[in-house]
């Protein structure tokens, strides 16, 4: 398979695109566009990507297509509760105000991705609201990917997602499982309809799709994909969506400039709000741009004192008991976060130790104690030290508490991961984080190459085939992912295919020194897998 578009291709695509998902590809973003092109094509089974080029523009394109596509094209990384202030405005000021009202109150989030945001929101209600406005209450939730509203409506997640949030909050709505999922509760599930919706269409404002006289929008890191042109045109769209006086929430790096003259822009204690002024004319004056920083346009501080997860959520006296007791579960997570016993001899508590006077104990005898407040390289430093020593599950209690982290700690954070779930045996989970480790780097082969080991582990060949071919066209002179195809083709029967491949890993070998490691195969030389090849071409074994 080919790895490139031809600049005829490339455009067409880069036009096709913004007309049908609204996506904004920009001059230095093309060769990453070019190859998320290629992976769907890949992915969709095309041996080449203008295959799968003609036949998206020969054709019209269909729901499961446009989603699919974007999700090599977007981040869908989303986790509960993410940009607080924004919840803790929903919860306190601007759901008070609305049920003030005599009429049923309806809260969409747009572009809701895996479900994560339209479920706080259900969590924020269901802690603020009577069971009388309860029942007034509807949250919709849309997106463009069929499967990720799959993955929604299905209210299973797994740690990532929550990131700081309480352990109060995952007791009194989650429930562990035996595959290391939560499955979010019923009653949270049954307040949240999801339903697929392309922001770039003419489906809205509509009641078909329950997007008319809608009190609250949230629809955060979406409008940062979008041109001038379709940020407009969405902000018109969300205009007329909105009861008067109704509330739009984007994510601080979105709010727009200029502002539009329909929506009034309101910072209340940090947390910033678009307000829907006037029913009448709901168009844009002008066109209106994402700027990186609500701040740098705004001239407001974010507030001082940033408020904890207990202010989003009204905790009664049961839930406050179960979350201030002195064990290692929900009162270290936000306050104190504690560690009070030695890591290898112990286990790593839960919730990670970084903030308090009483420093770290090291991992051994003559480890040195770090600091008070322990930075990121020094929490992957012990990460990568637990590993070492094989304290797996030590590994994941720990970075699983981790803040949010930069792209390049992100995929050292991920790997780790992936291979601490795989050492455990739990390779349902170890795939999970994959597709995460993926999602950071949608181009890096490595990644590709070892989703595909863990399928094979599972038994899913034909999924281990796709991935190992996507290694290959990202990066044709990896051996390992050449090695691991041949020895699917010969276990399959299929010897002419296996011999394809073998032989292609003695001409890359060719040019290695034998004594040199081969990346990612745990300490085999070329030399070795030289030997290895030999042996299995033509049926040997």
């Amino acid at each position: 398979m080919t790895v490139s578009l031809s600049p005829t291709l490339l455009k067409t695509m880069v036009e096709w695109i913004d007309l049908h998902i609204g996506l904004k590809v920009s001059e230095s973003r093309l060769n990453d566009f070019a190859k998320g092109i290629c992976l769907a094509a890949a992915d969709s089974g095309f041996d080449e990507p203008q295959e799968y080029v003609n036949e998206l523009v020969r054709n019209e394109p269909k729901e499961h297509e446009l989603g699919f596509l974007a999700s090599y094209l977007t981040i869908g990384e989303t986790y509960f509760f993410r940009d607080p202030l924004s919840f803790e405005l929903l919860t306190n000021r601007v759901l008070p105000e609305v049920f003030l009202k005599s009429e049923p109150v309806t809260i969409w989030s747009a572009g809701c991705a895996t479900g994560e945001e339209p479920y706080s929101i259900a969590i924020s209600a269901l802690s603020r609201l009577q069971e009388h406005e309860r029942r007034r209450l509807s949250i919709i939730a849309t997106d463009i990917n069929p499967r990720y509203i799959d993955i929604a409506r299905a209210g299973l997640y797994r740690r990532w997602s929550f990131r700081e949030v309480p352990m109060f909050i995952k007791d009194r709505y989650f429930k562990l499982s035996a595959d290391d999922r939560y499955r979010l509760s019923d009653n949270v599930k049954a307040l949240v309809r999801f339903s697929y919706l392309n922001l770039v269409s003419d489906n809205y404002p509509s009641a078909y799709t329950g997007t008319l006289a809608v009190d609250v929008i949230f629809c955060r890191n979406v409008l940062i994909y979008f041109s001038p042109e379709h940020v407009s045109e969405v902000l018109s769209k969300f205009h007329r969506c909105l009861k008067d006086g109704g509330y739009l929430f984007l994510a601080p790096s979105e709010i727009p400039h200029p502002a539009p003259s329909n929506f009034r822009v309101i910072n209340m204690d940090g947390a910033i709000v678009l307000r829907k002024e006037g029913g009448g004319d709901d168009q844009c004056s002008n066109l209106v741009q994402i700027v990186q920083s609500n701040f740098s346009y705004f001239g407001a501080a974010a507030h001082p004192h940033m408020k904890s997860f207990e202010s989003l959520v009204e905790v009664n006296d049961a839930s406050a008991e179960g979350s201030s007791s002195g064990d290692s579960s929900a009162g270290g997570l936000i306050e104190n976060l504690r560690s009070t016993a030695r890591m290898a001899e112990h286990g790593y508590q839960s919730t990670m130790a970084a903030r308090t006077g009483e420093g770290l104990v090291g991992l051994d005898e003559d480890d040195p104690f770090f600091p008070p407040q322990m930075d990121i390289a020094d929490m992957l430093s012990m990460a990568k030290r637990l590993y070492e020593k094989g304290n797996y599950q030590e590994v994941i209690d720990l970075v699983l508490e981790m803040p949010d982290l930069d792209q390049i700690t992100l995929e050292d954070i991920f790997l780790l991961l992936v291979r601490s779930y795989a050492n455990l045996g739990n390779l349902e989970a170890a795939l999970d984080w994959s597709e995460r480790l993926i999602g950071t780097q949608p181009i890096n082969s490595r990644w590709y190459y070892l989703r595909a080991t863990i399928q094979q582990e599972l038994g899913e060949d034909g999924a281990a085939t796709i991935s190992l071919r996507q290694a290959i066209f990202l990066e044709p002179t990896a051996v390992l992912p050449h090695f691991a195809l041949g020895n699917i083709h010969r276990q399959s029967g299929n010897q002419i295919e296996a011999n394809r491949c073998f032989k292609r890993v003695i001409e890359l070998l060719a040019s290695i020194d034998g004594t040199s490691e081969i990346q990612d195969s745990d300490g085999l030389m070329a030399g070795q897998l030289m030997t290895i090849v030999k042996s299995l071409i033509d049926g040997g074994s």
